[in-house]
């Protein structure tokens, strides 16, 4: 059992579980807790606890699966059962798990969702095996993009269904104390997000590319471009040319590192330093000096006018191009073959949210999805 301010997390059981199927009077009598009219909250369908009986059943705890979320700060008799909250199973052989909540219409916009979210990350980020915490949602659902944007979550880019967002939280991230993006760099961190985002998908089109292609030239240039840039921002000495050659395995690496060196900048960055002047020498030996959020800003849309370069050469050439527009990342529709026309299920925005098999997986032909509901 987790508990917080206001809330106690009760892990689901087989007992638990057979008693939601039974209905909301069982439920009461199995959790000792008063049960609201309105349960069970979105997406906790029958499916959805038979699947969770099945995990159960094959050895994956109830802590690596949905939570019933009890309030507690209405005084002692009018404790009640609230919401689910939980994951979709045990990390994967990355280290990464799938989180999902849902909050019963009554108790949402009151901070629960992001309560329990907060006390489910910390307990995942305890135990080793965990190195990456990921949601899914739909763009419409802006209370639950807010819960996890509150607990530090980022938009990494589309989910596994088309018109689904994927975000996600790095160890590294929550170590580090990155829990909640800054207001002042808000905007600065959505266009980080994108660029990281944007030049993983060149990469994988730059797959069946040959080296020294003027494809990859472009690319490479990218990534030259953004390091030779984030030493500028750190007062350092350039680490790599602005054309480098690079193989696709240096490419990855390079990009992780410009990416973690950019998001440490971002969140260390006190709202005047944007204004601040930085000195620096440009390719040419030409001494500089530019403030610190026009350097932030030409460095994302360099990189976004050299993608359209990359596009329209692997176009030419006959390959499919990658769709890197910054609209198609934030609506989870990056490639025109997916659904453009793909829409949330029945409910509306405030229905639900990142999809978790924790709080109510729906196996479909293409896999199980969980939704984080309601917030």
């Amino acid at each position: 059992m987790l508990r917080t301010a206001r809330l106690r997390l009760f892990p689901v059981t087989p007992a638990l579980a057979r008693a939601d199927l039974a209905g909301p009077a069982a439920l009461r009598e199995a959790l000792g807790i008063e049960v609201p009219a309105s349960w069970p909250p979105e997406h906790l369908d029958h499916q959805a606890i038979r699947w969770t009986l099945d995990q159960l059943g094959t050895g994956v705890p109830g802590e690596w699966l949905y939570h019933y979320i009890v309030r507690e700060d209405l005084g002692t008799e009018h404790n009640v059962v609230v919401g689910t909250a939980g994951f979709a199973g045990v990390p994967d052989a990355e280290g990464t798990v799938e989180l999902g909540y849902s909050v019963v219409p009554e108790h949402r916009r009151a901070g629960i969702a992001s309560e329990a979210v907060a006390a489910l990350m910390e307990r995942a980020f305890d135990l080793p095996a965990v190195e990456r915490i990921i949601a899914h949602t739909y763009p419409v659902l802006l209370p639950s993009i807010g819960v996890l944007e509150k607990n530090g979550f980022h938009l990494v880019g589309a989910g596994s269904e088309p018109g689904v967002l994927r975000y996600a939280i790095t160890r590294a991230d929550h170590d580090a104390g990155r829990t909640w993006t800054p207001p002042h760099v808000r905007s600065l961190a959505r266009l980080l997000n994108h660029m990281v985002w944007a030049d993983a998908e060149v990469h994988a089109a730059l797959a069946a590319e040959p080296m020294g292609s003027r494809a990859r030239q472009v690319y490479d240039h990218i990534l030259g471009a953004e390091s030779r840039w984030l030493t500028r921002l750190r007062q350092e000495a350039p680490v790599h040319a602005v054309w480098p050659a690079f193989t696709p395995g240096e490419a990855l690496e390079v990009a992780a590192q410009v990416a973690e060196g950019l998001r440490a900048f971002l969140w260390q960055l006190a709202p005047a330093d944007l204004d601040r002047l930085l000195t620096y020498r440009t390719s040419d030996d030409v001494e500089q000096h530019t403030r610190v959020e026009d350097i932030l800003l030409h460095l994302f849309l360099h990189g976004a006018y050299h993608r359209g370069q990359v596009a329209a050469l692997l176009r030419a050439g006959g390959a499919a191009p990658p769709a890197t527009d910054f609209i198609g990342f934030v609506r989870g529709v990056p490639r025109p073959a997916r659904a453009l026309n793909a829409r949330p299920r029945a409910g509306g925005p405030d229905a639900h949210g990142p999809l978790p098999r924790a709080v109510g997986p729906r196996p479909r032909a293409r896999g199980s999805r969980v939704v984080a509901g309601a917030a």
